[in-house]
């Protein structure tokens, strides 16, 4: 008797778990099914019914913070250090220049509105990325991953563009970062010429007799550069960096020690200027902003990444500090320095004291430490994302990365020899390649993403879409303005010669 109960128990239970399994295959299905409609119309109500409740189930147990796995986790404070140095690198110099060019009123408010605007977007970013890893059931995705498959999940039509945006994306990335490049070489090679004037006391003759000299430094910087471009490993660069990072804080802070201390001019500079120069301190905000890329790894890292966007998150505690000091910066300097202000603010100190000439020197040494992580980001996009698998069967391949790390710096330099214009890198990498990945494609994924998981009757996904168009269309109207002011540099840059 009691093995036939323990029988029927057996059985009952074998009954359960293949129709517990039966329905977990619906629901897995129901995962997967871009359209529920149509779904519920091939199962009967009781599957459907069953897969609704399973489906849940599912992702309610699946929370893909719980399942990230890294050798070395960073803390809260780690992470908001780290993206705030992000924030802080030498093109903050250039900040004052674009406020000047705008009017400090019209700067201020529209360095709030960027940044505001970013860090938005960085937290759309974030949790697009979350609903889709719990969709899929991955730990996490990179940049272009939570892309590809944003678009993969999305409507029918237009799936077949996901393996072209990631591949789009690359691009961007790559352009992005090779902008940064060839904007060092201009930062450093001005810094010299402005070094080689004081020690040999070269005066200013002409612009064209300038123009030559930089260019001339520039030659000479390229294999210096090259030899730092080649280090390989990440690990190496960390002491660089870090050792750029504390140097530009000693500049800035010097920078606003002269402030203080120097008389500040009669007459300062105007709230207002032209309409025109807008996009340079949209420009310059969004360059110095451009993180979109290291958001997703610097989540990942974390050792409890739900305080990566929701919340008192990393984000908040990060970027309000940034917005205020960028603000701050941009303000005190351009009404300090007026018209008189040159492309990077540092220049403007003193050169015939022993602190302004530390100052400008040291910034010399920022630039050329920094030079190799965007070196780095370029390799490690073209290298190990796209060309490293399809060139296995070549022999030494650390040669042909070498020669890779080599053509990306010569192109910085015929970049930077061609057109030294500090502020046209500056609306190009931001206004265009910025716009593109930090303000365009999180809108866009935050869209497919909300489509996909949501009824289309949900009271929700009207709003959402408003809005994202309206942050789609600010983004366009950016790559507008800042390709035709790029363009108008370009032309005006050469007309005067």
């Amino acid at each position: 008797m009691e093995k036939y109960v323990s029988d029927e128990e057996e059985n009952l239970k074998s009954s359960q778990y293949e129709q517990h399994n039966y329905h977990s295959t619906i629901a897995a299905a129901f995962l997967v099914s871009s359209n529920v409609d149509d779904y519920k119309k091939m199962a009967s109500k009781e599957d459907f019914e069953a897969a609704i409740a399973t489906s849940a189930l599912l992702q309610k147990e699946y929370d893909p913070h719980d399942f990230g796995n890294t050798d070395h986790p960073t803390s809260f404070w780690g992470t908001v250090f780290h993206l705030v140095i992000i924030s802080f690198g030498p093109a903050t110099l250039t900040l004052p220049k674009s406020f000047q060019a705008a009017g400090y009123i019209v700067g201020f408010a529209i360095t709030l509105i960027i940044v505001y605007l970013y860090a938005y977007n960085m937290h759309m970013l974030v949790c697009s990325e979350y609903k889709l890893c719990k969709l899929k059931r991955v730990p996490h995705m990179t940049y272009s991953e939570t892309l590809h498959v944003a678009i993969s999940e999305g409507p029918e039509g237009i799936r077949w563009l996901a393996s072209y945006c990631r591949f789009f994306i690359y691009v961007i990335f790559i352009v992005e970062w090779l902008g940064c490049c060839s904007l060092t070489v201009v930062l450093l090679s001005e810094n010299l010429q402005t070094i080689y004037r004081f020690v040999y006391e070269h005066p200013v003759t002409s612009s064209s007799a300038t123009e030559a000299e930089l260019r001339t430094i520039m030659l000479c910087l390229m294999v210096p550069m090259m030899l730092l471009a080649s280090i390989r490993k990440l690990n190496y660069l960390v002491p660089f960096s870090v050792a750029a990072t504390t140097i530009n804080a000693f500049c800035m802070l010097v920078i606003v020690y002269y402030i203080i201390v120097e008389p500040w001019p009669k007459e300062l500079s105007r709230g207002f200027q032209s309409v025109t120069n807008v996009p340079h301190i949209a420009g310059a905000v969004l360059f110095n902003l451009s993180a979109a890329g290291i958001i997703m790894p610097l989540k990942n890292e974390m050792k409890n990444p739900r305080k990566f966007g929701n919340g008192f998150s990393v984000l908040v505690v990060s970027y309000i500090p940034v917005s205020i000091s960028y603000a701050i910066f941009g303000l005190i300097c351009s009404l300090k320095y007026g018209d008189t202000l040159k492309a990077s603010v540092i220049q403007n100190l003193p050169g015939d004291q022993l602190l302004g000439q530390v100052a400008i020197a040291l910034s010399t040494v920022t630039m050329a430490f920094i030079f190799p992580l965007p070196v780095y980001i370029v390799v490690d996009v073209l290298w190990n994302d796209i060309l490293r698998d399809k060139h296995e069967k070549l022999n030494c391949l650390v040669l042909w990365e070498f020669a890779l790390r080599g053509v990306i710096v010569v192109i910085s330099f015929l970049a930077a020899y061609l057109v030294p214009n500090i502020p046209l890198f500056l609306s190009f990498s931001g206004t265009v390649c910025t716009s593109i990945d930090g303000i365009i494609v999180p809108a866009v994924i935050e869209m497919l993403v909300v489509w996909r998981l949501s009824p289309s009757k949900s009271k929700f996904f009207v709003p959402t879409v408003f809005k994202n168009i309206s942050i789609i269309v600010l983004g366009f109207v950016l790559i507008v303005t800042g390709s035709m002011t790029c363009v108008k540099d370009i032309i005006d840059f050469y007309a005067k010669k």
